[in-house]
């Protein structure tokens, strides 16, 4: 027999070296809620040895009683853990409502905690498998094997041989405890996780889902939970079914008044435009521009200042056109010599000046009651008229009943004694 159980035991370890399971309830402490006798205590059922064909190797409560408890503590919580209890085989009519109780603290009450399963069958127990294999859910420590049927007319007794608890290793998980936990997207990265499934409880990291964050988003999703649509992302060019499982991003950058990878962000206050990377206040708008504005368009709301066209007013106006909302002509200005179809694009200015009775920058006005002449820059006043007047024609000055004596000119502003002068000259 010894040699038998330092096998079992050889066995054992070597599952635990090689990273995969590992028995935990093996030579826990055990105890039980009566003997037989001296040699079948509660240890025999953690002792590793698993042979069944007799009483020998069993743990065995007395006869005649009402209820029977067996009590292992693996000193260590355990998820999900895999319960095997090893029956005997030469006599099974004391597997038949078995229960199995698992708890994180000790108590005298058998009962405590929560119920994991119930063997149910025949009496005689021959429709019970001889290992019982379940996996009892949630974080455990301590495992109780309870009782209180009387399948023999001997009462309720516990008669088994040996209880394993397989758990993986603390860094492995799933199926076989094949799968590394640190190979797991988890939000918060660990290298242990729960033994069963290997859930992250932090959650996942963009990109991931399933309860181990082990697989990525579906085709078409994307970001924290996969919960965003790749089609809804606000791309500059139309966006794709298909797009990065973690970021979500736009290859091409975002559409107008969008930013971030995926571009579902606004443009923080005061910023607009592709990428964001425009200021509202930097725009050339009509009045004094804010610094908050349409985060899409930029748009100055009362139109743009001289010189300047565009949603958000910066654009200078096109060759050729000059002044509020760029709607005036070069080519239409009122300049002393033939205007050109080029300009200052803000005011139109006429570098030589204006045409007789215009006056302005751009040479479009008029000019005012008793003003004429080139830029309007002489007075009707100062004429020398007959008779005299404060008014006369804005472009050439006319008297039109004749000059004083001694005067000469259209607008009577030139002195006939000079005009005589120059001739004798």
């Amino acid at each position: 027999m010894a040699v038998w159980a330092r096998v079992v035991f050889w066995v054992a370890s070597l599952s635990l070296a090689a990273g995969e399971r590992q028995n935990v309830a093996l030579n826990k402490t055990a105890w039980t809620s009566t003997t037989r006798q001296p040699s079948q205590p509660a240890g025999n059922a953690v002792d590793g040895v698993t042979t069944a064909s007799s009483e020998t190797f069993s743990v065995h409560t007395k006869v005649g009683e009402s209820t029977a408890w067996w009590k292992v503590d693996l000193q260590t919580q355990v998820q999900s853990a895999q319960v095997k209890i090893y029956f005997r085989i030469d006599y099974k009519k004391r597997r038949n409502g078995v229960q199995l109780y698992t708890s994180v603290s000790d108590s005298s009450d058998p009962k405590e905690g929560s119920l994991c399963h119930t063997v149910t069958g025949r009496p005689d127990g021959t429709d019970i498998p001889d290992v019982l294999n379940v996996t009892c859910p949630g974080t455990w420590r301590y495992l109780t094997v309870y009782t209180e049927t009387n399948n023999d007319g001997d009462g309720a007794v516990l008669d088994f041989v040996e209880v394993q608890v397989w758990t993986c290793t603390s860094e492995k998980y799933g199926p076989n405890c094949a799968i590394d936990c640190s190979s797991r997207y988890c939000k918060t990265a660990s290298t242990t996780c729960d033994g069963s499934t290997g859930a992250c409880p932090g959650g996942c990291e963009d990109g991931w889902t399933e309860i181990d964050c082990s697989r990525p988003c579906v085709d078409g999703m994307y970001g924290q939970g996969c919960n965003y649509s790749c089609s809804s992302r606000r791309c500059s060019t139309t966006s794709t079914n298909i797009c990065n499982h973690v970021t979500g991003k736009c290859s091409d950058g975002c559409t107008r008044g969008f930013m971030g990878d995926d571009c579902l962000q606004t443009c923080v206050d005061g910023m607009y435009g592709r990428g964001c990377n425009y200021s509202c206040s930097s725009r050339r708008c009509s009045t004094t521009s804010s610094n908050i504005c349409n985060h899409v368009t930029g748009k100055c709301s009362d139109g743009c200042a001289w010189g300047f066209m565009g949603d958000d007013c910066l654009q200078s106006c096109v060759d050729g056109m000059y002044g509020q909302g760029c709607n005036y002509s070069c080519s239409s200005r009122r300049c002393s010599t033939t205007s050109t179809n080029i300009c200052n694009h803000v005011t139109g200015k006429c570098s030589d000046g204006c045409a007789w009775g215009f006056m302005g920058d751009d040479c479009f006005q008029t000019c005012s009651s008793g003003k004429y002449g080139p830029n309007c820059a002489r007075d009707c006043m100062t004429r020398h008229c007959k008779p005299p007047s404060s008014t006369c024609d804005g472009n050439t000055g006319r008297c039109l009943d004749g000059c004083d004596a001694g005067w000469t000119e259209v607008d009577c502003s030139g002195s006939k004694s000079d005009y005589a002068m120059f001739l004798a000259v």
